[in-house]
């Protein structure tokens, strides 16, 4: 009797360790929030003297979420550094323009690495256990109705418990003004009907040289919400913009 019991008991307890596994993973891998960005290409930058650290910050939002802050989060980066941030471009050395392309909840966040690598302007089960339970007790029918509480306690568990992930992914276009003549060749193909492609070419000549990369950004962390994700996300946004410019030198 007593082995008996030793034995239900050993099989209940490796039973009910199987309960939320994947709440378990969740919990341990994203107990925390974890916030990340990435590039599609690296901007290289000459140092500029101290005179030319004036910068015009323009950010554009072309989603339906709400990300007020990140021209805060800059203008503070570039404060701290010592830059002075103009409201006036033609006083500006150094310009930042941002497009915000998508914003919200990242299913997949390799999917968002894959959007920010195309670069800018790129179109961004627990039920057997309690069966063992019955075995151990001769109840094949308690074993099954002991299979389907531990699955339906594992189930609850994992949809209670979950990581979720949200991403912003942004087109970023850094300006440099330069005393020279810059030639700009502008070309676009315009389909007319079924049948027909119109192709314009434009050439214009200024004193800006221009770069252009892809900046995504993803937080994740246990049952987040967006609300609570979007001012690390503006955080980190504004720092990895930010350092395109500013020598971490010092």
């Amino acid at each position: 009797m007593k082995i008996k019991t030793i034995y239900q008991s050993a099989i209940l307890v490796g039973s009910l360790s199987l309960v939320g596994c994947g709440a378990t993973s969740a919990l341990i891998n994203h107990g925390s929030l974890d916030v990340n960005s990435k590039m599609s290409n690296t901007v290289f930058l000459d140092p500029v003297t101290a005179n030319h650290q004036t910068i015009y910050i323009q950010v554009k939002n072309t989603t339906s979420e709400d990300l007020k802050g990140i021209t805060t989060e800059l203008t503070t980066n570039f404060t701290k550094a010592g830059w002075t941030v103009v409201k006036d471009q033609s006083k500006a050395y150094n310009m930042v323009q941002i497009n915000v392309l998508q914003a919200g909840e990242a299913k997949d966040p390799n999917s968002v690495w894959n959007t920010v690598q195309a670069g800018y302007g790129a179109t961004a089960l627990g039920g057997l256990a309690g069966l063992a339970v019955g075995l151990g007790t001769g109840s094949v029918a308690g074993g099954i109705g002991a299979g389907l509480g531990v699955g339906a306690v594992s189930w609850i568990a994992d949809s209670a418990i979950k990581n979720v992930a949200y991403s912003v992914i942004t087109d970023v276009q850094i300006s440099v003004k330069t005393d020279e003549k810059v030639s700009n060749t502008h070309q676009a193909s315009l389909q007319q009907g079924t049948s027909t492609v119109q192709n314009q070419t434009l050439t214009t000549t200024g004193n800006w040289l221009k770069y252009q990369t892809r900046v995504g950004t993803v937080a994740q962390q246990v049952n987040l919400k967006f609300p609570e994700a979007k001012p690390a996300i503006v955080k980190q946004l504004g720092q990895q913009v930010a350092n395109i410019f500013i020598s971490n030198d010092d």
